[in-house]
């Protein structure tokens, strides 16, 4: 891996404000993308290399590779009592770039490109 960048897609924000003398709770139906594209070495090999991915990097997609899909639910967040509070929904999204490199007897055998975006 040559680089792996974390960032927010936020679907949803607001400010809320309580000034109430007891927690109250604000709901709102919110969607999100969940996605998995980008290259990773050949079409024949994407899910050799994707398992490959999730084992090195440690994480697991929320979808199978090339597909993206929009989530709709009704999220629910607790307002502490006397406060101003922001809420956000969204997706924690992962770009990852580098080489798969398959090595023989200390020699390069092969070299796959890798770049894959992913929630």
């Amino acid at each position: 891996m040559s680089t792996k960048d974390l960032y927010k897609s936020k679907s949803y924000e607001a400010e809320i404000e309580n000034d109430s003398d007891e927690n109250d709770s604000f709901s709102r139906k919110v969607t999100r993308k969940t996605f998995l594209t980008g290259k990773i070495g050949g079409s024949g090999e994407t899910k050799v290399n994707w398992r490959i991915i999730e084992g090195k990097v440690g994480i697991h997609a929320e979808i199978s590779f090339g597909k993206e899909d929009t989530i709709e639910t009704t999220h629910t967040w607790v307002i502490p009592k006397r406060t101003i509070t922001t809420v956000e929904y969204g997706s924690k999204a992962v770009k990852t770039t580098g080489n798969l490199v398959k090595y023989f007897q200390g020699r390069v055998k092969d070299s796959n490109y890798v770049n894959v975006k992913y929630s």
